[in-house]
């Protein structure tokens, strides 16, 4: 007995016996055709149902390579379900590792897609960013009262940075800005400091303007002149002056001089030159008010218009007022008038140390001095007043001296000037013909030890702030009899033979003319001489402006 052949085939039907087929076996007889069909459908389900009984590995079913149709278990199907998904979220965060997190996060926003390009469109280009265009306006308005308008507008003072382009130069201090529609804050400059005119220096100057939300103002950044530094008023490179003596004017001339304003400001100019004429109407090159005085000392002061970028100098009178002082103290009392002085002000008087100045203003008639007063009484004081401004001239520095002569016209006597030195000029036929006497004769007691000192007054030679005095002196002056001498600058100072000499001395015999600079501690020098032929000429000083 043989058994059919099976193939794994799965045919689409039975073969039925008709009543007329003949009766006919093997295997391919009619008899067997049905058992056949029958025996190939069951060997091809089985043949499936081996394939899945051979289950999908792990691996597999992680890498999705599973390419027959094989057995999935539930753990397999769970395994590549969860490879499927790490691969979707591929290491996001905890809180954006769903659909729902994700939604949350783009707002539950449909057209997210559409808005974002939408919100792209509204942005500022790269042109212009580059170009700040947002903060950057064109001044409107008047020099004093600027206004700006920016888009998008500026809706509150927050420590923005703007730029606004100036049409005109400041005239006053404090000029304002309005930004859009914000009320109108003041312009400042530095520390709260005010402006100077001209800080805004004229049409074009672009102002650099930080809104300053803690002060409530606009702070310029760029001021025109600067912002104030401490120290630097009356700086000058290659200073010269000089006068004739033959008539009302004097010359002064820098490379590079630092002015001041009265709000602190700086200024650099350069390449000035200066010719006073003291005779002239009161104002720009001549005497600040008034007329010319005899015999006074003027402080002369290089001035500068930046509105109208003019330079210009003038003379200032230095006054004497009548105080009272009391010993031990620096107050004076009994002034007629403080309206012109300041604090930090020179001064020079009577019973106090050179260089002392304003230390307070107490009073329309009373001022506290630096240092105090080695005696009381009754005192004259002069003080080195700064100038009455001409109009528009808001930058001033004090560069020099002069001092005019006694006579009909006023002079200033002749002399010239480098840097700090100044020398007195001996002109025939000027009001220094030849040099100043300040002692001659007999002065004080003369002594080789502790001789007795008599002061010698200096402010007609020298200015206040002089620091030092230059001195000719003589022992045979004009044929006289020869003279020992001590010249001091203190009365504490001993003789030639002391501990403590003076600074300039001759106790010889013989004719003897020493030249020697002397220190100024106070209003006076000392000298002590024993007889007519010594005389102490002065020739200049050295000044501390």
């Amino acid at each position: 007995m043989a058994f059919l052949p099976e193939e794994s085939t799965f045919p689409s039907g039975i073969y039925q016996l008709e009543t007329t087929d003949p009766c006919l076996g093997g295997p391919e007889g009619c008899d067997n055709a049905g058992i056949r069909a029958l025996g190939n459908r069951t060997r091809y389900l089985k043949d499936h149902l081996d394939t899945l009984e051979t289950v999908v590995t792990q691996a597999e079913a992680e890498a999705g390579t599973a390419t027959t149709v094989r057995g999935w278990t539930a753990q397999r199907v769970r395994q590549a379900i969860n490879v499927a998904v790490a691969a979707v979220v591929n290491s996001a965060p905890t809180v954006l590792d769903t659909l729902s997190e994700l939604a949350s996060a783009l707002g539950n926003d449909a057209n997210f897609a559409t808005t974002i390009t939408n919100l792209i469109g509204t942005k500022s280009s790269k042109t212009d960013v580059q170009g700040c265009v947002y903060n950057f306006s064109v001044a409107g308005g008047t020099a004093d009262a600027l206004t700006a308008t920016f888009t998008p507008a500026i809706a509150a003072i927050a420590d923005q940075t703007v730029f606004v382009r100036a049409l005109s130069a400041n005239e006053t201090t404090s000029p304002t800005l309005a930004v859009n529609a914000l009320s109108a804050i003041t312009l400042v400059k530095g520390n709260n400091l005010p402006l100077d005119l001209g800080d805004i220096a004229g049409p074009g100057h672009w102002l650099e303007i930080k809104l300053d939300y803690v002060l409530g103002k606009a702070v310029l950044i760029n001021p025109a002149h600067g912002i104030a530094q401490i120290g630097l008023r009356g700086l000058a490179k290659d200073l010269t002056g000089f006068a004739t003596g033959l008539d009302a004017h004097c010359y002064f001339t820098a490379s590079s001089i630092i002015l001041e304003s009265a709000n602190g400001g700086y200024i650099k100019r350069e390449n000035v030159s200066y010719d006073i004429n003291t005779a002239a109407a009161a104002g720009i090159n001549s005497v600040d008010s008034g007329t010319v005085a005899a015999a006074s000392w003027y402080s002369i002061w290089a001035i500068y218009n930046p509105i109208t970028n003019t330079d210009g100098a003038v003379a200032a009178l230095v006054p004497s007022l009548t105080g009272s002082a009391t010993a031990g103290s620096g107050v004076i009392t009994g002034l007629s008038s403080t309206a012109s002085m300041k604090i930090g002000m020179p001064i020079r008087a009577s019973y106090f140390r050179a260089g002392t100045v304003i230390k307070s203003i107490d009073s329309g008639s009373q001022i506290t001095l630096s240092t105090p007063s080695s005696s009381p009484g009754s005192l004259s004081i002069e003080f080195v007043y700064e100038p009455v401004m001409p109009a528009g001239y808001v930058y001033g520095a004090h560069i020099s001296y002069i001092h005019t002569d006694g006579l009909a016209g006023k002079y200033p006597f002749s002399f010239k000037q480098r840097g700090n030195s100044f020398i007195y000029v001996n002109v025939a036929g000027s009001n220094m013909p030849q040099l100043q006497s300040m002692a001659a004769g007999v002065v004080g007691t003369w002594a080789s030890s502790a001789p007795t000192y008599a002061g010698v007054a200096t402010n007609y030679y020298v200015p206040p702030t002089a620091t030092k005095i230059l001195l000719c002196v003589s022992n045979s002056y004009n044929g006289g009899s020869t003279s020992a001498f001590a010249i001091a600058s203190n009365a504490n100072q001993g003789g030639v033979v002391d501990l403590n000499p003076p600074r300039i001395a001759s106790n010889i015999a013989n004719s003897a003319l020493l030249r020697g600079d002397l220190e100024i501690e106070e209003s006076n020098i000392h000298a002590a001489a024993n007889a007519s032929g010594f005389a102490m000429l002065v020739y200049g000083w050295e000044d501390s402006r």
